[in-house]
């Protein structure tokens, strides 16, 4: 629970980043914006500083009680504590083909791309295109929300779901099957709308329950 209290603590700060970001500007420099940082923050080994860039390639740490908030082209990315993310690179230096993330927890919202891109967790492969979603690794399963778009879902043992979503369709991909699946329902935890309405808003969207 602290964490959790210090983590929706930081995303106040977090918010004041619209004031200053200009997401067209970031796009068009392809240069990867830092916009929130508390704690111990780590890329490829070495303490990111505030002014620091990460990019496709970079291997993203953030200690206890530490989070990183940041966009790189028109994706961006809020990790919580505790959180191992390595961005893979696309066909340049500030397009991602995917993520890798080992432990942890993240929110993201990825731009629209004309083939998907992939987020992978120890049980799930999930293929994604223009969507939001959230993250979280646990020690026998992944939780993955589908929070606005579609996304695939493949689980290591073999199994799939393509989930559609307009507000916050949960799953929990499990490491050893329940009843012979890995893929089943699970409630809506540990985020919130507002968390995911402010990563689209820093690369052009909007969330679609902001949209009626």
């Amino acid at each position: 629970m602290r964490s959790r209290r210090q983590f929706m603590l930081s995303t106040a700060s977090f918010a004041s980043a619209y004031a200053w970001l200009d997401p067209s500007r970031a796009w068009a420099q392809g240069v990867g914006n830092l916009i929130e940082l508390t704690g111990d923050v780590q890329v490829n080994g070495r303490r990111l500083p505030p002014d620091g860039v990460i990019q496709t390639g970079d291997r993203v740490q953030t200690g206890p009680a530490s989070t990183c908030g940041f966009t790189v082209g028109r994706d961006a990315f809020l990790l919580r504590p505790n959180t191992d993310l390595t961005l893979t690179r696309g066909p340049s230096l500030f397009i991602i083909e995917g993520a890798r993330l080992l432990t942890g927890a993240m929110a993201s919202v990825f731009g629209r791309s004309e083939r998907p891109r992939n987020v992978i967790s120890r049980t799930v492969t999930a293929g994604i295109r223009g969507t939001g979603f959230y993250v979280e690794t646990r020690p026998d399963s992944t939780y993955f929300c589908t929070c606005f778009g579609s996304i695939n879902l493949a689980s290591a043992a073999g199994d799939s779901e393509l989930v559609n979503s307009t507000r916050h369709a949960a799953r929990r991909i499990l490491a050893n099957p329940v009843a012979g699946k890995t893929i089943e329902t699970a409630p809506f935890e540990n985020h919130e709308d507002a968390e995911l309405d402010r990563l689209a808003l820093l690369v052009g969207q909007r969330s679609p329950w902001y949209r009626r």
